[in-house]
């Protein structure tokens, strides 16, 4: 059974996140690891669970008014639910743009993240352009965002 509720600090901790993700959330040391949780809580968002399981959670900080910047965090089980994953994510990210008074939501993928980039062209968001050595290590990064011209 599906649920979706409202994003809870602690879920960031009680997730099964992917190997990559865990690395990357526990390897910033636990302090970090909360004021993100904290940070990611700010804002608008949600958790969407199977069976008691996180199956994602995602979210929209406002950067200033009418901008925010979306975030997602999904577990493999989102493999398994990839229709309901989509079909969640869309209305809730149109649901947040309309109510939460943004006019536009953007958000920074991984260059070399194809699956990532489809996921944000298929939740309506237009690649924008290329973000070379956006990332941390230097990454490139790709910018997405859904506007009121949509």
């Amino acid at each position: 059974m599906y649920k979706l509720r409202h994003y809870e600090a602690t879920d960031l901790f009680r997730a099964a996140w992917r190997e990559s993700d865990h690395l990357e959330l526990f390897g910033m040391g636990r302090e970090n690891a909360i004021a993100l949780s904290q940070y990611y809580a700010d804002g608008p968002c949600w958790t969407l669970l199977w069976n008691h399981q996180i199956i994602l959670c995602a979210g929209v900080i406002k950067v200033w008014d009418g901008l925010g910047e979306a975030w997602f965090r999904g577990t493999p089980l989102m493999y398994e639910h990839k229709k309901v994953v989509k079909d969640m994510t869309i209305q809730v990210f149109q649901s947040i743009k309309k109510h939460g008074g943004f006019r536009r939501i953007q958000t920074a993928v991984q260059e070399d993240w194809a699956t990532a980039r489809r996921f944000a062209k298929a939740c309506g968001m237009k690649e924008e352009g290329r973000m070379p050595f956006y990332g941390i290590n230097g990454e490139h990064f790709v910018r997405y965002a859904i506007t009121d011209e949509e």
